[in-house]
């Protein structure tokens, strides 16, 4: 949510943020979604480590982690984080 913050603001309009937590046997599923600024992942520099470290890297070290990111310039972006299987066990 702190990304959404910082970089998903909207001149003009509110943007709505959401983070919803769905709880199962064996797993958790975690989705932050905003409807703000976006941007293209393709355009986002191989030295920039938010995403691919600090968020899809990080679920991946987990066993049966996973994680997600979904985003386009003025549609918002989805964050997803998965755990489940083996790593709640």
């Amino acid at each position: 949510m702190r990304n959404s913050l910082r970089h998903g603001a909207v001149p003009g309009r509110e943007v709505r943020r959401t983070v919803t937590a769905t709880v199962s046997a064996g797993s958790i599923r975690i989705v932050f979604a905003d409807d703000g600024a976006g941007f293209d992942l393709a355009a986002v520099s191989a030295d920039r480590l938010g995403i691919s470290m600090s968020i899809l890297g990080r679920m991946r070290q987990l066993a049966g982690g996973s994680g997600f990111v979904e985003s386009q310039p003025d549609e918002g972006t989805t964050v997803t984080l998965v755990w489940g299987g083996d790593g709640l066990r």
